[in-house]
């Protein structure tokens, strides 16, 4: 084969094993983005980042860290890496905090999604999401680990302390795949891609003064404003997501595959180690 010929292959393996690369960072990325997710948080931000990139298509939705440590080893290597809580209460605790405001969360009463993953250290409460009303009395929505009075499960909270689950198991000291949905009034909770159903119809007006205050990922917080938590997180929580939808059964299904794709280095050796075998092949025909 001629030096023309033998080139003309290296780059046609070249252009396609670097665009399989390429396309082999993002799969989760994809799955999540493909079903519109208005706030989309990565966590992939560098270490001592205080912005968390907003990639949904809510405006002015970017949030804010406080005392992450970023850049930790997340679920699995397609999830890139993860934020670890520290479990502190107050001002020195960790959390993320969406901005009141992104009027793109109020849905209403209509159907919604919330998606997660997570790692809890011990069998404390942790809270994994909250909103409270603008007087900061009440928890109009909450996902809870360990509580109430049970551990190694999560339940969903609404206005009133009406308890939304049947407290589906959810191991501690193990990381999981959260993905809780309201369609029709009824809530569904999703855990490692299995269904179970919340107990309870759901009354809540994501619209209304309970639905319009600030939003903590990883912790509850003691005000109606800035950053003093409680019920933080100890342990590590990556790619949280909020849809105005409700995600089905096989979405839910193709997010958690997706995540588990080969590392990206795999492709890129994969890529090194062909064209050396071309350039090998190519110099022994000179």
């Amino acid at each position: 084969m001629s030096q023309c010929k033998w080139l003309t292959l290296a780059t046609i393996v070249l252009f396609c094993f670097c665009g399989s690369a390429q396309s082999g960072l993002i799969p989760y990325y994809n799955e999540v983005m493909a079903d519109n997710p208005l706030v989309y948080y990565q966590f992939d931000e560098a270490v001592g980042a205080t912005t968390a990139v907003n990639y949904g298509t809510a405006s002015s939705a970017d949030g804010t860290f406080y005392n992450l440590t970023l850049g930790q080893t997340s679920a699995f290597a397609g999830l890139g890496v993860c934020g670890a809580y520290n479990g502190i209460w107050g001002t020195d605790g960790s959390t993320l905090i969406i901005p009141s405001g992104v009027t793109a969360m109020n849905v209403g009463t209509g159907d919604f999604s919330i998606e997660l993953w997570y790692y809890a250290a011990n069998d404390d409460r942790h809270d994994l999401f909250a909103n409270k009303d603008n007087s900061a009395t009440v928890k109009s929505f909450a996902l809870i680990n360990d509580w109430p009075s049970a551990v190694d499960t999560v339940c969903a909270y609404e206005t009133g302390g009406t308890v939304h689950n049947t407290k589906p198991s959810a191991e501690n000291e193990a990381w999981h795949h959260l993905m809780v949905t309201r369609t029709s009034g009824t809530y569904a909770m999703y855990i490692d891609t299995t269904k179970t159903a919340i107990t309870g119809s759901s009354v809540l007006d994501f619209t209304a003064d309970k639905w319009s205050g600030q939003k903590t990922i990883g912790s509850n917080f003691a005000g109606s404003s800035g950053h003093d938590t409680t019920q933080t997180l100890n342990g590590f929580l990556d790619e949280f997501a909020f849809y105005g939808t409700a995600l089905t059964q096989e979405r839910i299904n193709a997010h958690y595959a997706a995540a588990q794709v080969p590392e990206p280095s795999t492709a890129a050796l994969l890529t090194c180690g062909l064209l050396g075998l071309l350039a090998y092949a190519w110099r022994k025909r000179k």
